[in-house]
């Protein structure tokens, strides 16, 4: 019985003890589900601030950016405006030049061809007959040139002299009162307007880009704002005088500045170039020398090497002593130097160059296009006028036009040609008014031989060589020749109808062509010097009676009117925040920091998405703030002519310096136009500076 009633004791014990035991596992099991949802909420939110840090990183990147991409290219668009200016003013120059030079080229090509034409029908020698029909291929030839380039001339005055031209290049209308006048001018003070406008505007437009570009990434960003928040672009007015060294000024730049003494290491020269007024070498160049790369090199040193042609002490040998014409231009092949007489130079070192303006350049062009050019061996290689005046022409009044632009408008003349191609009229000219004898032309045709002119073996194949041109030859050209004044043909030797003869020599080492080879006849190793013998047949071209005609003068502007003007950069150590320093490179030091460098701020808030009082983010204000720096640069050349402006994120330096001009230039914000507000600046401020030193630093090493 007692086992009995022991027994039931222990399974009711039994039987209460098992349902507690099953409590603590479910207990345990409930308490385990809380912590992993904590831990799941934890990780969340945790990932949730990581992604918000991120884009709001992303933000104050978009923010520092896009501020300073603002500022460079508002720089980049004041150097086009400046660089777009000049090439006005030089289209001013040449454009206004081209009537007159193409009218004087046209009576110049006309006249020349009419007397060729009349030579060509009587008058020429008959005698030799080798000789005499060089003479008329030779002068065959000229016309012929003189015909195409007569062609040319024409059509381009046809469609010159009917346009108003002045109604491009004149400043002031020569008919009324209306100024400015000329479309160029108008142009050139529009760009002046609209460089100061974007100057003006630049730093708030710059400010409203960070912000737009801020606030419109992924994050929900609350406020995105630059530092300065007012940038300023470090610009002044110029004058119009700033416009002379990039136009028609120069100034040498050197490889090694250290051996000058100026600071371009070289000094000013007036001309065609292209320096900028404030140049300072390598690092203000201008955009003619760093990125159109218009250069004239500049040589030093080399050892000449002379040609096949060596004349002797005396130079050119006459036989009777009688000059011969000379000492004004030339154009066409002399057979003396067809084969490279002249030498050339070697191992000769490039130490430095001129920059070419967009004058310069213009000129250059028209240059080459016009002719003559010359290769190496002194052959006649292009050009469509060589013949012609009209670069010469087209240079001097861009020459005139550029003095009256920039020093003087007193009235400048240039010869204005009259030609006259009767001989008889000419030589009683010569008689009675010499002094109006402006220039004396002839036409040469010329032989140059290894036997002399009396030998039997005279003109005989391999001893000799002429510039009369085979056909189909454009190398070898009869030359036409201009001597100033009057020079009386008849000391020379007349073998013809207005045509004389000259017989020279020469001495060379050697002229395989002519069958004339290198020789040491005292066996001493010095080459000896060989006889080359020279015939020149002189053919009447004319003379020119022409007188000087005022150059008319586009600059025509009254007493005070308003001049187009370039937009300079500010470096002016005199002014205030001036300490502009070339030789210090560093963005983020003086002059640099204070104008090209900029912070972007981010401020977001991110509070948890679950739980928020339980997961505090542990922001001084509940706020998240992200910060980036760049930087306003110009790889070129750092001036206010060179459009290669550019931005790039650096890294944060210096955050109590930014923090202090946040603080003072807050209410700066007001200029945006509601973008931004002044509470918005000093909010982040003070996010920052509760973060402290060591937390700050952390923040900006990202």
């Amino acid at each position: 019985m007692a086992r009995t009633r022991d027994n039931r004791i222990h399974m009711v014990r039994s039987n209460r003890a098992r349902p507690r035991r099953r409590g603590v596992v479910l207990v345990m099991t409930l308490l385990a589900l809380v912590l992993l949802v904590g831990l799941i909420f934890y990780v969340y939110n945790l990932s949730q601030q990581v992604n918000s840090r991120l884009s709001l990183q992303h933000s104050a990147d978009s923010t520092a950016i896009s501020g300073a991409v603002w500022m460079a290219r508002s720089m980049n668009q004041v150097a086009m405006n400046n660089v777009a200016q000049t090439k006005l003013l030089a289209s001013v120059i040449v454009l206004d030049s081209l009537p007159l030079a193409t009218e004087m080229a046209l009576e110049d090509a006309t006249a020349w061809e009419a007397g060729l034409a009349t030579q060509l029908r009587g008058g020429l020698p008959s005698t030799p007959a080798r000789e005499a029909a060089f003479v008329r291929v030779g002068l065959e030839s000229l016309r012929d040139r003189m015909e195409t380039q007569r062609d040319i001339l024409r059509a381009m005055n046809e469609s010159i002299k009917d346009f108003p031209m002045e109604r491009l290049t004149f400043y002031a209308d020569p008919g009324g009162d209306e100024s400015p006048y000329g479309e160029l001018w108008r142009a050139s003070l529009a760009l002046s307007e609209f460089s100061q406008a974007t100057a003006l505007s630049s730093g708030v437009l710059a400010q409203n880009n960070a912000v737009r570009w801020g606030k419109e990434n992924d994050a929900p960003v609350r406020t995105a704002f630059v530092t300065p928040i007012r940038p300023v672009m470090p610009s002044r007015v110029g004058t119009f005088r700033d416009f002379w060294y990039p136009l028609g000024g120069r100034e040498a730049v050197y490889s090694d500045r250290a051996t000058n003494a100026s600071p371009s290491g070289g000094g000013r020269r007036s001309g065609m170039g292209g320096a900028i007024p404030d140049m300072v070498y390598p690092y203000r160049l201008g955009p003619w020398a760093r990125l159109h790369r218009w250069r004239e090199p500049i040589y030093s040193g080399g050892t000449w090497i002379p040609g096949n042609v060596t004349a002797g002490s005396g130079g050119m040998a006459e036989d009777d002593g009688v000059a011969e014409p000379g000492g004004g231009r030339s154009v066409g092949s002399d057979a003396s130097r067809t084969q490279g007489g002249g030498g050339r130079w070697t191992h000769r070192q490039e130490v430095g160059y001129w920059p070419k303006g967009p004058l310069h350049w213009a000129l250059e062009h028209l240059g080459y296009w016009a002719g003559p050019i010359y290769d190496e061996d002194g052959r006649l290689i292009s050009g469509q006028l060589p013949d012609t005046f009209f670069s010469e022409y087209t240079n001097r009044l861009s020459r005139a036009k550029l003095r009256y632009m920039f020093f003087e408008n007193a009235p400048q003349t240039i010869h204005k040609p009259n030609w006259i191609t009767s001989y008889s009229r000419a030589c009683l000219i010569a008689e009675t008014e010499p002094e109006t004898i402006y220039q004396t032309m002839f036409y040469v045709i010329e032989i140059v031989s290894s036997v002399s002119p009396g030998s039997a073996r005279w003109l005989t194949t391999g001893t000799f060589r002429t510039n009369v041109p085979p056909p189909d030859d454009t190398d070898h050209r009869p030359i036409t020749l201009w001597v100033r004044g009057w020079y009386d043909p008849e000391v020379l030797t007349r073998v013809g109808n207005h045509v004389w003869r000259k017989d020279s020599y020469y001495r060379v080492v050697s002229d395989p062509e002519i069958g004339i080879y290198p020789k040491d006849a005292d066996n001493d190793g010095e080459l000896d010097l060989q006889l080359v013998y020279r015939r020149r047949y002189y053919v009447w071209g004319g003379v020119d009676i022409g007188k000087d005609v005022e150059i008319r003068n586009p600059c025509n502007w009254p007493e005070g009117a308003t001049l187009p003007v370039p937009l300079l950069l500010a470096t002016n150590p005199d002014e205030p925040d001036g300490d502009y320093d070339p030789y210090t490179l560093d963005p983020d030091a003086g002059y640099r920091r204070r104008f090209f460098t900029f912070l972007g701020t981010a401020q977001m808030d991110t509070p948890p998405l679950i739980m928020g009082g339980a997961f505090g983010t542990g922001s001084p204000n509940g706020k998240t703030v992200a910060v980036a720096q760049a930087k306003v640069f110009n790889a070129s050349s750092f001036d206010l002519w060179t459009q290669d402006w550019d931005a790039a994120l650096m890294p944060v330096t210096n955050m109590d310096d930014w923090l202090d001009n946040m603080a003072r230039d807050a209410h700066q914000a007001t200029a945006t136009n509601g973008l931004l507000a002044p509470s918005d600046v000093m909010d982040a401020h003070d996010h920052l500076r509760k973060l402290g030193k060591e937390m700050m630093r952390r923040q900006t090493k990202h």
